[in-house]
C-alpha cells in the first residue's frame, strides 16, 4: 500500500486507538490506518487501552469484539458508563 501523496486526504487525519488481541492483525490495520495518515496506537487487551488511554478528545476506536478477559462489547459498556464520546467502530473476525 502507498502512503497518501495527495495533502487534502490528511486534513481529515484522526488518532485511532486500535485494540485487538490478534498481534498480526492489530499490526496490519495499524500500518494500513497509518498509510491513509492516521496517527494510531496499538494495544493488545481491553484492559491495556483502559490503562493507557485518554477518556476522550478527537479520533475513535477500533475495537475486537471478542477477547479474553475484558471484551469489546464490554469495554463499550465501561465507556459509556464513564461517558467517553470516542466513537467505537468493532471488528471481529
Amino acid at each position: 500500500m502507498k502512503p497518501v501523496t495527495d495533502p487534502a486526504a490528511t486534513d481529515c487525519a484522526i488518532h485511532i486507538h486500535v485494540v485487538d488481541d490478534d498481534a498480526s492483525f492489530r499490526t496490519a490495520v495499524g500500518r494500513m490506518l497509518q498509510a491513509c495518515g492516521h496517527s494510531v496506537t496499538l494495544y493488545d487487551s481491553a484492559a491495556a487501552f483502559l490503562e493507557a488511554a485518554p477518556a476522550g478528545g478527537p479520533g475513535c476506536v477500533l475495537l475486537d469484539v471478542n477477547m479474553p478477559d475484558l471484551s469489546g462489547l464490554q469495554l463499550q459498556e465501561h465507556l459509556g458508563r464513564a461517558g467517553s464520546p470516542l466513537p467505537i467502530i468493532f471488528l471481529t473476525g
